[in-house]
């Protein structure tokens, strides 16, 4: 997840500039962009817990999980969120409503 988040971000960044602010996409867009940190941040928090190849005690590695699994859930609602951006607003391909 936290790999994956990096070539993500920087692609999404890159989109979220090119919303005119006005444009009623900027606030899925920025919902878009909130829930995916929160996603990546549960993934990453789920890395330091792990902290290596030792094996974890029973507790640490119940909150490892619950943190991974947070964050697929987490995730999740951000891809709907982005899948909105694309399918309602056209974010991110030739056919984005700049006029709305």
């Amino acid at each position: 997840g936290v790999v994956s988040a990096l070539p993500a971000a920087l692609s999404g960044l890159i989109e979220y500039a090119s919303i005119p602010g006005k444009n009623p996409a900027m606030k899925k867009a920025t919902w878009h962009m909130m829930v995916m940190l929160l996603a990546a941040a549960l993934f990453g928090g789920s890395l330091i817990v792990r902290k290596g190849p030792e094996l974890l005690s029973g507790s640490e590695m119940i909150f490892a999980l619950a943190l991974s699994l947070s964050g697929a859930l987490v995730a999740l609602i951000g891809g709907w969120l982005g899948g909105e951006l694309v399918a309602h607003y056209g974010v991110g391909t030739e056919f984005f409503k700049e006029d709305e």
